[in-house]
């Protein structure tokens, strides 16, 4: 009897897991849409060098939101393990330091702005970003996330993102079509953080179990902030590999070439999304295969690759062959520039899946101190070659660069140090594509 009712309370966990794990991949889904949508319209709509605009204000929006990482430390983890009846306890912790930051980053960047305004040949980028950073203090999505998750209430996450997702793309629609002043889209674009924040707020209310005191919610406070500084330098270097770019194509060639850029750019991130997606939902099976020894957790990984390889070859593929009629299709003749732009990128999605795929391999291994080197080098690498080849090779230097500096982070900078080689060998393993379907994959020794 007690068996029968131990396996009905399993079988409903599961079933709950299962419908968590379905709305967290159709959330990602129609995030994607909306993203899409959006660039597209923006493209159609503004002129490019308006569009360039928008897109220099968002390149240092993405900056700033390396503050969000710190709910993703180890230690917040942990207390939420440790103390699950004060998990909201610990949200709003991190409310707070989220909110002071993006504070004071806001009151840096406006005193910059007047400071130096009359030295600013294009004022509208800097504008376009006060409007957004005005409203980031109530960007507090991630850890509205994580609490949902973490009591199996996605579908309501998924809910609040949605409707927040629509608000803002509606309020950008209207200021396109409005014709009003180009920085309005800024607060356009951080509508999301406050209609999350707003909607989410009345549902935690709801839910506030807690019973620490302020002193223990300052102590949690300083244990997240002290602990997140390792993760918001290591956040804050992939940014600079993925954004630096167009930042500074802006700044030696304007925003019309950022516009070109970014258009063929934008239409490969969403399969980034994708991957990271299924990074994600891999890593429980990668765990496992650890805990039965290293020979079962390369085999697993391989695997894995595998399928990562034959998807970033098709993309490739159809990138190639397709990329004219996609972006006249998506921008129109405008955008004629573009075509070579995706045409390029896709031959960096190999490295970048690659590179997507490693933390999950690193973590188990216990070499996440050795890609963090790595990237260190990668970002200056990006930095360097941006600045080298830009201003003789206009947008085709920065597609080079990014191809080299990829290839070096996906790839080739795995032999520099010992303990990474082994994911170079798995790599190298895994074009094995004649042994594709094979359940026994042969395992190159590390």
């Amino acid at each position: 009897m007690i068996q029968e009712i131990k396996k009905e309370i399993h079988k409903k966990l599961n079933s709950r897991v299962f419908m968590n794990f379905f709305w967290n991949s159709s959330g990602q889904i129609v995030n994607v849409v909306f993203f899409v949508f959006l660039n597209i319209f923006l493209a159609r709509f503004l002129e490019p060098i308006d569009y360039g605009r928008v897109q220099l204000a968002q390149a240092v929006i993405f900056f700033v939101s390396t503050i969000d990482q710190v709910v993703y430390t180890p230690l917040a983890r942990k207390l939420y393990v440790q103390n699950p009846a004060e998990h909201i306890t610990i949200l709003r912790a991190y409310s707070a330091i989220v909110t002071k930051a993006y504070s004071w980053v806001f009151a840096f960047f406006l005193f910059c702005y007047f400071l130096f305004r009359e030295a600013i040949s294009d004022p509208i980028p800097y504008q376009i970003g006060l409007c957004q950073l005005a409203l980031l203090p109530f960007n507090r999505y991630i850890a509205h996330v994580d609490l949902f998750n973490s009591r199996l209430m996605s579908r309501k996450a998924m809910a609040l993102l949605n409707i927040s997702n629509i608000i803002s793309i509606a309020g950008v629609v209207l200021c396109v079509l409005a014709k009003v002043p180009l920085f309005f889209l800024g607060f356009a674009f951080g509508l999301k953080s406050l209609v999350m924040w707003f909607l989410s707020e009345r549902f935690i209310e709801k839910l506030d179990d807690s019973t620490l005191n302020q002193d223990s919610i300052d102590r949690f406070k300083k244990k997240l902030f002290y602990e997140s500084r390792v993760y918001f330098f290591n956040d804050f270097l992939q940014k600079i590999i993925s954004r630096s770019d167009r930042l500074i194509l802006g700044f030696l060639q304007g925003p019309a070439m950022v516009a070109f850029y970014v258009a063929g750019i934008k239409l490969s991130e969403p399969w980034n999304m994708f991957v990271g997606s299924v990074s994600m939902s891999k890593h429980p099976s990668l765990v496992k295969s650890a805990e039965k020894g290293n020979e079962f957790l390369y085999k697993n990984y391989i695997k894995y690759l595998r399928v990562i390889n034959v998807f970033s070859l098709f993309l490739l593929l159809f990138g190639t062959f397709f990329a004219r009629k996609i972006i006249l299709l998506a921008y129109g003749s405008k955008y004629e520039p573009s075509v070579f732009v995706l045409k390029l990128n896709m031959w960096v999605l190999p490295f970048l899946f690659w590179w997507g795929s490693e933390p999950n391999l690193a973590v188990l291994l216990g070499i996440g101190r050795k890609i963090f080197y790595k990237n260190i080098l990668a970002a200056l690498i990006s930095v360097g070659l941006n600045f080298l080849l830009i201003p003789k090779m206009g947008i085709n230097g920065s597609l080079y660069a990014n191809v080299v500096t990829y290839a070096f982070l996906g790839c080739f900078g795995n032999l520099l140090f010992k303990e990474t080689r082994i994911l170079f060998k798995l790599q190298m393993q895994s074009l094995l594509i004649f042994n594709i379907l094979s359940k026994k994959p042969q395992v190159i020794d590390k």
